[in-house]
C-alpha cells in the first residue's frame, strides 16, 4: 500500500479501517406490513405471461395466502396489459371479471378498506358499474364496493353498500369524475362498528373526495351471520358477476383489501407505495408525506 490515511502510512492502517462502503439501501415499505391486510394483487408478478395472454389465476401477495383471483371461463378472463412498464390485468368492459377466493374478509368486520390502482380505457354506456365489490349475492344480503356512477359522459367515483338498516342498496357518489387514460389510486373505507362508526370515506390519489355518515340509525354489521359460499357470496374484481352491464374496461395495476381499520399513517404509506409503483407520485397532494420519496421501513 502506498500513500497515507490521516497522516498514517497506509501500510500501517488495518484493512477494516479503510472500509468506506456505503450504508445498505433502505427497505421499502409494502402493503402487507399493515396488520389488517387481507391480500393484494399485482399482475406484474405474473412473470410467466406476456402481453395479451389470458389470466386464469392471479395469486395474492401477503395477507391471506390462499386469496387467489380466479376465472375458469376463458371468455370471461382479463388479459395481460402494460402501463408505465408494469403488467396489468386488462378487463374488456363487456363481461370479464375475476373472483376472490377469500370469502371471509367481511366476517364480523367493524371496518372494510378496499383499494385499487386502475387506469380506465373508456366509460361504459351503463349508468353505473362496479369494479371491486363484496356481495353476499342475495336480494337481502350485504354489500360493499367501489363503483363509478351518475352520468354516461363523466363517471363519478362512489361507494355502494347494503346493510341491515337501509333495506336496499345505497349508492353514494363523490363529485369527482375518474380520468380516462391515466392511472388513478382509489381507496374506499366503510366503518360499521367501533370508534367513529358508521362512516364512509373515499380518497383519490391521496386526497379525500367523500367523507360522510351513511344514512343508518345504528352502527350496523355487514354479516348475516357470515359471508361464505352457502350465502351465494361473490367477491369480485374488474366488474360484477351479476350481469354484463356492470363491467370495467380498465387496466388493474394494483389492488387489495383490508379487514379492520386502516390508520391515516398506513393509508398514506399505501398511497405513497402505490403511486410510486405506478410512477404517478406527482399526483399526490402538496404536503403528502410521500410526495418526494416512497415509504421505507424505519
Amino acid at each position: 500500500m502506498n500513500g497515507t490515511f490521516l497522516n498514517i502510512p497506509l501500510s500501517a492502517v488495518p484493512s477494516w479501517a479503510l472500509d468506506i462502503s456505503p450504508p445498505p439501501a433502505p427497505v421499502p415499505w409494502t402493503p402487507d406490513l399493515m396488520s389488517t391486510f387481507r391480500g393484494g394483487w399485482r399482475p406484474d408478478d405474473l412473470t410467466g405471461l406476456s402481453a395479451g395472454a389470458a389470466i386464469a389465476t392471479l395469486p395474492s401477495f401477503g395477507g391471506v395466502v390462499t386469496n387467489t383471483l380466479t376465472q375458469a371461463t376463458g371468455s370471461l378472463q382479463p388479459v395481460i396489459g402494460t402501463i408505465n412498464g408494469k403488467k396489468t390485468a386488462l378487463f374488456d368492459g363487456t363481461d370479464d371479471y375475476m373472483l376472490a377466493s377469500d370469502l371471509t374478509v367481511a366476517n364480523a368486520a367493524t371496518s372494510l378498506f378496499f383499494w385499487v390502482l386502475v387506469q380506465f380505457v373508456a366509460y361504459p354506456a351503463d349508468s353505473q358499474y362496479k369494479f371491486i365489490t363484496f356481495d353476499e349475492g342475495t336480494s337481502t344480503g350485504r354489500r360493499f364496493g367501489i363503483l363509478l356512477g351518475n352520468t354516461t359522459t363523466a363517471k363519478k367515483i362512489g361507494i355502494t353498500y347494503r346493510i341491515p338498516d337501509t333495506g336496499s342498496t345505497t349508492v353514494r357518489l363523490s363529485t369527482t369524475a375518474i380520468a380516462i387514460g391515466t392511472p388513478q389510486l382509489i381507496c374506499a373505507e366503510m366503518i360499521v362498528g367501533g370508534t367513529g362508526a358508521p362512516r364512509t370515506r373515499l380518497w383519490l390519489n391521496g386526497t379525500v373526495i367523500l367523507d360522510e355518515v351513511p344514512g343508518v340509525s345504528t352502527a350496523p354489521a355487514l354479516v348475516n351471520p357470515v359471508f361464505d359460499a352457502t350465502n351465494a357470496t361473490k367477491s369480485t374484481m374488474g366488474g360484477s358477476y351479476s350481469g354484463t352491464t356492470a363491467q370495467s374496461n380498465a387496466h388493474f395495476i394494483l389492488m387489495g383489501r383490508n379487514r379492520g381499520a386502516v390508520s391515516d399513517t398506513d393509508r398514506q404509506k399505501l398511497e405513497g407505495y402505490a403511486c410510486w409503483y405506478a410512477g404517478i407520485q406527482a399526483q399526490l397532494p402538496a404536503g403528502h408525506p410521500y410526495l418526494s420519496a416512497a415509504p421505507v421501513l424505519p
